[in-house]
């Protein structure tokens, strides 16, 4: 089934490509060259309805000690929070990379914040900033970065100007994601939203 959904994707890209030349419209004109491999830079940031943090670059390889000691603990996140709402009067969403779930990780944050637990694996379609970083990412890939350091210019320039409606609109989003789980019995609610 796959090879024959494969054949039929490639009959009618190569069907695109033949309207195309017919209209005097080349191809190159039309589709952007994309690295295979493009340059990738991680980053940590935070989001609230009324709170932007810091864009911090982390290393290559995160781990949990590289994640509390260069990342974490660089980061205002728990300060700035603090602030805005009171000590554990919010709590800290992450995803279930290895690094962020360890068992030093957990007992490192358990000093500074809530963190929420039992979170569903793989549920990108459920966190706010995953979102925001599909957003930053098709923007970002406008600009086709041919280094990394321009790649990470652009990155901190993006998060830097993202409109707060869009911030909003996506934490605000958080209620209604939830009721859309359950509606699906914890299914996926990508497309559904």
């Amino acid at each position: 089934m796959k090879q024959i959904q494969k054949e039929i994707n490639e009959s009618i890209n190569k069907l695109k490509i033949v309207q195309l030349r017919n209209r005097g419209i080349s191809r190159n004109s039309v589709f952007r060259q994309k690295e295979k491999y493009g340059k990738k830079i991680m980053f940590f940031g935070g989001i609230n309805y009324s709170w932007i943090s810091t864009l911090i670059k982390c290393p290559k390889i995160v781990n949990s000690e590289s994640y509390q000691k260069k990342v974490i603990s660089r980061c205002r996140v728990f300060t700035d929070m603090d602030k805005e709402f009171g000590k554990w009067n919010w709590i800290l969403m992450q995803d279930g990379a290895p690094a962020h779930t360890s068992r030093s990780t957990k007992e490192y944050l358990s000093n500074k914040c809530s963190v929420l637990e039992n979170w569903p694996p793989n549920s990108p379609d459920l966190n706010p900033i995953e979102n925001l970083w599909g957003i930053m990412g098709k923007r970002i890939s406008l600009e086709a970065p041919k280094t990394e350091k321009k790649l990470e210019a652009i990155v901190r320039r993006v998060w830097k100007n993202i409109e707060w409606g869009v911030i909003e609109n996506l934490v605000s989003s958080m209620e209604k994601r939830l009721r859309l789980v359950v509606e699906h019995n914890g299914e996926s609610i990508n497309g559904h939203f």
